[in-house]
C-alpha cells in the first residue's frame, strides 16, 4: 500500500556530533535511537528552559520574547527559528 510513497523526517540522529552524542546517551538510557517526535521534544524543552535563563524569569511575555529572537541550533536543528504563532521551522 505504500509502494512509491516519499517521506521527509525532520531529525536523522547519525545527521552530526551532537545528534550522534545525543542519539548514544539516549541509547544508553531505551536500547534504541530517538525518532524526530523525541528528538523534537528534547529540543523544544530544552529551547524553552535556555529562554528563560536568557529572560532571567519564568513569567510568560517575557520567555516568549526570547523565544521569538533566539535561534534554535541543538540535535535537533540547526538554523531554526520560533515564529510568532509559536511554531519552529527549519531547513529539512
Amino acid at each position: 500500500a505504500a509502494q512509491g510513497v516519499v517521506l521527509t523526517e525532520g531529525y536523522y540522529w547519525d545527521r552530526d556530533d551532537k545528534s550522534r552524542d545525543f542519539a548514544q546517551k539516549f541509547f544508553k538510557r531505551t536500547n534504541r535511537m530517538p525518532n524526530m517526535i523525541q528528538a523534537g521534544t528534547y529540543s523544544a524543552v530544552t529551547q524553552y528552559l535556555k529562554a528563560i535563563d536568557k529572560a532571567g524569569t519564568d513569567e510568560t511575555e517575557a520567555v516568549a520574547k526570547q523565544l521569538h529572537e533566539m535561534p534554535v541550533n541543538d540535535v535537533f536543528t540547526a538554523n531554526g527559528k520560533v515564529q510568532a504563532d509559536g511554531s519552529m521551522v527549519h531547513d529539512m
